[in-house]
Protein backbone atom coordinates (compact mmCIF):
# COMPACT_ATOMS: atom_id res chain seq x y z
CA UNK A 1 0.00 0.00 0.00
CA UNK A 2 1.32 3.69 -0.83
CA UNK A 3 2.24 5.43 2.09
CA UNK A 4 0.06 8.53 1.48
CA UNK A 5 0.68 11.79 3.74
CA UNK A 6 -1.16 15.19 4.04
CA UNK A 7 1.00 18.53 4.54
CA UNK A 8 -0.76 21.88 5.96
CA UNK A 9 1.77 24.73 5.10
CA UNK A 10 1.25 27.48 7.77
CA UNK A 11 3.72 30.74 7.91
CA UNK A 12 3.48 34.00 9.87
CA UNK A 13 3.50 37.64 8.72
CA UNK A 14 1.34 37.95 5.65
CA UNK A 15 0.73 41.04 4.22
CA UNK A 16 -2.64 41.80 3.22
CA UNK A 17 -3.49 40.18 6.72
CA UNK A 18 -1.64 40.14 9.37
CA UNK A 19 -0.62 36.78 11.04
CA UNK A 20 -4.14 35.40 9.84
CA UNK A 21 -3.35 32.29 10.93
CA UNK A 22 -3.57 33.58 14.34
CA UNK A 23 -7.05 34.95 14.22
CA UNK A 24 -9.71 33.18 15.05
CA UNK A 25 -12.34 32.68 12.38
CA UNK A 26 -15.98 31.80 13.94
CA UNK A 27 -14.41 31.25 16.72
CA UNK A 28 -11.81 28.63 15.84
CA UNK A 29 -7.79 28.86 14.41
CA UNK A 30 -8.14 28.82 10.32
CA UNK A 31 -5.78 25.30 10.85
CA UNK A 32 -8.08 23.75 12.78
CA UNK A 33 -11.00 23.89 10.30
CA UNK A 34 -8.51 22.46 7.74
CA UNK A 35 -6.80 19.39 10.49
CA UNK A 36 -10.58 18.24 10.94
CA UNK A 37 -11.32 17.62 7.10
CA UNK A 38 -7.93 15.80 6.49
CA UNK A 39 -8.72 13.63 9.66
CA UNK A 40 -12.27 12.78 8.67
CA UNK A 41 -11.64 11.74 5.50
CA UNK A 42 -9.64 8.57 6.35
CA UNK A 43 -7.21 8.71 3.68
CA UNK A 44 -3.97 9.60 5.32
CA UNK A 45 -1.34 7.82 7.33
CA UNK A 46 -0.04 11.08 8.71
CA UNK A 47 -1.09 14.53 8.70
CA UNK A 48 1.56 17.26 9.19
CA UNK A 49 2.01 20.91 10.15
CA UNK A 50 4.85 21.87 8.27
CA UNK A 51 6.16 25.52 9.95
CA UNK A 52 9.51 27.23 11.07
CA UNK A 53 7.29 28.62 13.63
CA UNK A 54 7.56 26.45 16.66
CA UNK A 55 4.46 28.03 18.28
CA UNK A 56 2.70 25.75 15.58
CA UNK A 57 3.96 22.25 17.26
CA UNK A 58 2.07 22.85 20.04
CA UNK A 59 -1.28 23.02 18.25
CA UNK A 60 -0.30 19.97 16.29
CA UNK A 61 0.02 18.44 19.58
CA UNK A 62 -3.11 19.46 20.40
CA UNK A 63 -5.11 17.89 17.19
CA UNK A 64 -2.99 14.92 18.01
CA UNK A 65 -0.68 15.34 14.48
CA UNK A 66 2.63 15.89 13.43
CA UNK A 67 5.20 18.66 13.06
CA UNK A 68 7.90 19.47 11.06
CA UNK A 69 10.09 21.92 11.56
CA UNK A 70 11.48 23.67 8.27
CA UNK A 71 14.90 25.99 8.69
CA UNK A 72 14.08 29.91 7.20
CA UNK A 73 16.18 28.71 4.51
CA UNK A 74 14.70 26.23 3.31
CA UNK A 75 11.35 27.65 1.77
CA UNK A 76 10.55 30.17 4.96
CA UNK A 77 11.40 33.89 5.27
CA UNK A 78 15.16 33.36 4.61
CA UNK A 79 15.00 31.18 2.21
CA UNK A 80 18.49 30.30 -0.10
CA UNK A 81 16.96 27.71 -2.21
CA UNK A 82 16.57 28.29 -5.70
CA UNK A 83 15.18 26.44 -8.85
CA UNK A 84 14.24 27.23 -12.69
CA UNK A 85 10.80 28.88 -10.35
CA UNK A 86 12.35 31.16 -8.26
CA UNK A 87 15.95 32.31 -6.97
CA UNK A 88 14.66 33.28 -3.23
CA UNK A 89 18.02 35.40 -2.36
CA UNK A 90 17.83 35.08 1.69
CA UNK A 91 14.66 36.83 0.94
CA UNK A 92 10.96 35.63 1.70
CA UNK A 93 9.82 32.65 -0.43
CA UNK A 94 7.31 33.61 -2.88
CA UNK A 95 6.45 30.22 -4.04
CA UNK A 96 5.58 26.66 -2.92
CA UNK A 97 8.54 24.51 -4.96
CA UNK A 98 10.86 24.96 -2.18
CA UNK A 99 9.28 23.74 0.89
CA UNK A 100 7.58 21.37 -0.44
CA UNK A 101 10.73 19.77 -1.98
CA UNK A 102 12.63 20.20 1.44
CA UNK A 103 9.63 18.41 3.20
CA UNK A 104 9.58 15.48 0.60
CA UNK A 105 13.58 14.79 1.47
CA UNK A 106 13.04 14.39 4.64
CA UNK A 107 9.41 12.77 5.41
CA UNK A 108 9.17 9.64 3.61
CA UNK A 109 6.27 9.50 1.19
CA UNK A 110 4.78 8.10 -1.93
CA UNK A 111 1.92 10.43 -2.33
CA UNK A 112 2.18 13.68 -0.94
CA UNK A 113 -1.59 16.39 -0.73
CA UNK A 114 -0.81 20.03 0.57
CA UNK A 115 -3.78 21.28 1.85
CA UNK A 116 -4.24 25.28 2.69
CA UNK A 117 -5.32 26.26 6.03
CA UNK A 118 -6.75 29.61 3.89
CA UNK A 119 -9.01 27.18 2.49
CA UNK A 120 -11.10 26.62 5.64
CA UNK A 121 -13.93 25.62 3.86
CA UNK A 122 -12.70 22.19 2.01
CA UNK A 123 -14.81 19.08 3.38
CA UNK A 124 -13.40 15.79 4.47
CA UNK A 125 -15.49 14.40 0.95
CA UNK A 126 -13.82 16.51 -1.35
CA UNK A 127 -10.47 15.88 -0.15
CA UNK A 128 -11.14 11.98 0.01
CA UNK A 129 -12.38 12.33 -3.67
CA UNK A 130 -9.40 14.29 -4.75
CA UNK A 131 -7.51 11.57 -2.98
CA UNK A 132 -8.75 8.63 -4.28
CA UNK A 133 -9.08 10.05 -8.00
CA UNK A 134 -5.67 10.91 -8.45
CA UNK A 135 -4.27 7.56 -6.96
CA UNK A 136 -7.12 5.27 -9.33
CA UNK A 137 -6.50 7.52 -12.06
CA UNK A 138 -2.23 7.71 -11.86
CA UNK A 139 -1.62 11.39 -12.01
CA UNK A 140 1.60 12.12 -11.16
CA UNK A 141 0.37 15.56 -10.08
CA UNK A 142 -3.20 17.25 -9.78
CA UNK A 143 -4.60 20.48 -8.36
CA UNK A 144 -7.78 21.57 -7.44
CA UNK A 145 -9.49 24.00 -9.36
CA UNK A 146 -12.68 26.48 -9.92
CA UNK A 147 -14.85 26.18 -13.31
CA UNK A 148 -16.77 29.42 -14.10
CA UNK A 149 -19.03 29.52 -16.70
CA UNK A 150 -19.62 32.78 -17.97
CA UNK A 151 -17.50 34.87 -20.59
CA UNK A 152 -14.21 35.77 -19.74
CA UNK A 153 -11.32 37.72 -21.38
CA UNK A 154 -7.21 37.74 -21.48
CA UNK A 155 -5.67 41.32 -22.28
CA UNK A 156 -8.82 42.45 -23.91
CA UNK A 157 -9.52 39.23 -26.23
CA UNK A 158 -12.17 37.14 -25.30
CA UNK A 159 -11.33 33.20 -24.34
CA UNK A 160 -14.42 31.05 -24.06
CA UNK A 161 -17.23 32.77 -26.54
CA UNK A 162 -17.48 34.50 -29.69
CA UNK A 163 -18.39 38.33 -29.66
CA UNK A 164 -20.23 38.36 -32.38
CA UNK A 165 -23.08 36.30 -30.72
CA UNK A 166 -24.34 36.18 -27.06
CA UNK A 167 -24.67 32.47 -26.00
CA UNK A 168 -26.36 31.62 -23.21
CA UNK A 169 -24.00 31.14 -20.40
CA UNK A 170 -24.82 27.81 -19.66
CA UNK A 171 -23.11 26.43 -23.29
CA UNK A 172 -20.11 28.01 -22.79
CA UNK A 173 -17.50 25.85 -21.96
CA UNK A 174 -16.18 26.85 -18.56
CA UNK A 175 -12.92 28.50 -17.46
CA UNK A 176 -10.90 26.97 -14.92
CA UNK A 177 -9.48 29.13 -12.13
CA UNK A 178 -6.70 27.50 -10.05
CA UNK A 179 -7.08 27.51 -6.32
CA UNK A 180 -4.61 26.23 -3.92
CA UNK A 181 -6.33 25.00 -1.86
CA UNK A 182 -5.61 21.18 -2.46
CA UNK A 183 -2.73 19.95 -4.61
CA UNK A 184 -0.97 16.78 -4.78
CA UNK A 185 2.41 14.69 -6.11
CA UNK A 186 3.53 11.39 -6.80
CA UNK A 187 6.68 12.10 -4.57
CA UNK A 188 8.99 9.94 -6.91
CA UNK A 189 7.72 12.21 -9.88
CA UNK A 190 7.85 15.92 -8.44
CA UNK A 191 11.64 15.16 -7.09
CA UNK A 192 12.94 13.69 -10.31
CA UNK A 193 11.19 16.85 -11.67
CA UNK A 194 12.25 19.13 -9.14
CA UNK A 195 15.99 17.67 -9.62
CA UNK A 196 16.22 18.07 -13.18
CA UNK A 197 15.53 21.45 -13.37
CA UNK A 198 14.29 21.80 -16.81
CA UNK A 199 12.66 24.61 -18.57
CA UNK A 200 11.40 21.86 -21.39
CA UNK A 201 9.59 20.47 -18.57
CA UNK A 202 6.36 21.54 -16.92
CA UNK A 203 6.48 21.09 -13.26
CA UNK A 204 7.62 20.51 -10.23
CA UNK A 205 4.03 22.00 -9.86
CA UNK A 206 2.17 20.16 -12.43
CA UNK A 207 5.01 17.41 -12.79
CA UNK A 208 4.32 14.62 -15.30
CA UNK A 209 1.01 13.18 -16.09
CA UNK A 210 -1.23 15.99 -14.00
CA UNK A 211 -5.22 16.39 -13.35
CA UNK A 212 -7.37 18.81 -12.49
CA UNK A 213 -9.99 18.80 -9.77
CA UNK A 214 -13.33 20.70 -9.93
CA UNK A 215 -14.17 22.25 -6.82
CA UNK A 216 -17.14 24.79 -5.73
CA UNK A 217 -16.26 27.99 -5.38
CA UNK A 218 -17.22 27.99 -1.65
CA UNK A 219 -14.57 24.97 -1.07
CA UNK A 220 -12.12 26.67 -2.86
CA UNK A 221 -11.94 30.20 -1.59
CA UNK A 222 -8.55 31.17 -0.79
CA UNK A 223 -8.55 33.87 2.18
CA UNK A 224 -6.16 35.95 0.87
CA UNK A 225 -8.05 39.45 1.90
CA UNK A 226 -10.31 40.96 4.36
CA UNK A 227 -13.45 40.60 2.21
CA UNK A 228 -12.39 36.50 1.56
CA UNK A 229 -11.89 36.30 5.57
CA UNK A 230 -15.48 38.24 6.20
CA UNK A 231 -17.01 35.48 3.42
CA UNK A 232 -15.45 32.49 5.07
CA UNK A 233 -16.56 33.69 8.43
CA UNK A 234 -20.00 34.12 7.34
CA UNK A 235 -20.45 30.66 5.59
CA UNK A 236 -19.15 28.87 8.67
CA UNK A 237 -21.53 30.77 11.02
CA UNK A 238 -24.43 29.86 8.64
CA UNK A 239 -23.49 26.13 8.68
CA UNK A 240 -23.35 26.20 12.58
CA UNK A 241 -27.25 27.85 12.11
CA UNK A 242 -28.51 25.01 10.08
CA UNK A 243 -26.71 22.48 12.97
CA UNK A 244 -28.32 24.49 15.77
CA UNK A 245 -31.66 24.25 13.78
CA UNK A 246 -30.92 20.05 12.99
CA UNK A 247 -30.74 19.52 16.87
CA UNK A 248 -33.64 21.57 18.32
CA UNK A 249 -36.14 19.49 19.33
CA UNK A 250 -38.93 19.99 17.61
Amino acid sequence: MPKIIAMIPILLGSQRIKDKNLLLVNGKLLVDYVVTSCKQAGVFDAIYINSQHEKFKDIALKYGIEFYKREPSKGGTACLMKNKSNDCKGERCPIQDHFIWDFMCNIESDYLFMIHTTSPLISAETIKKFVEKMINENYDSMVSVIEEQTECFYKGNPVNFNPSVTPPTKYLVPIQRFTAALSGWKSKSYKDCYKSDSLSERGPKYCGKAGLFPISEIEGLDIDTWEDLYLAEAYLAYQDTIKNRKNEKV
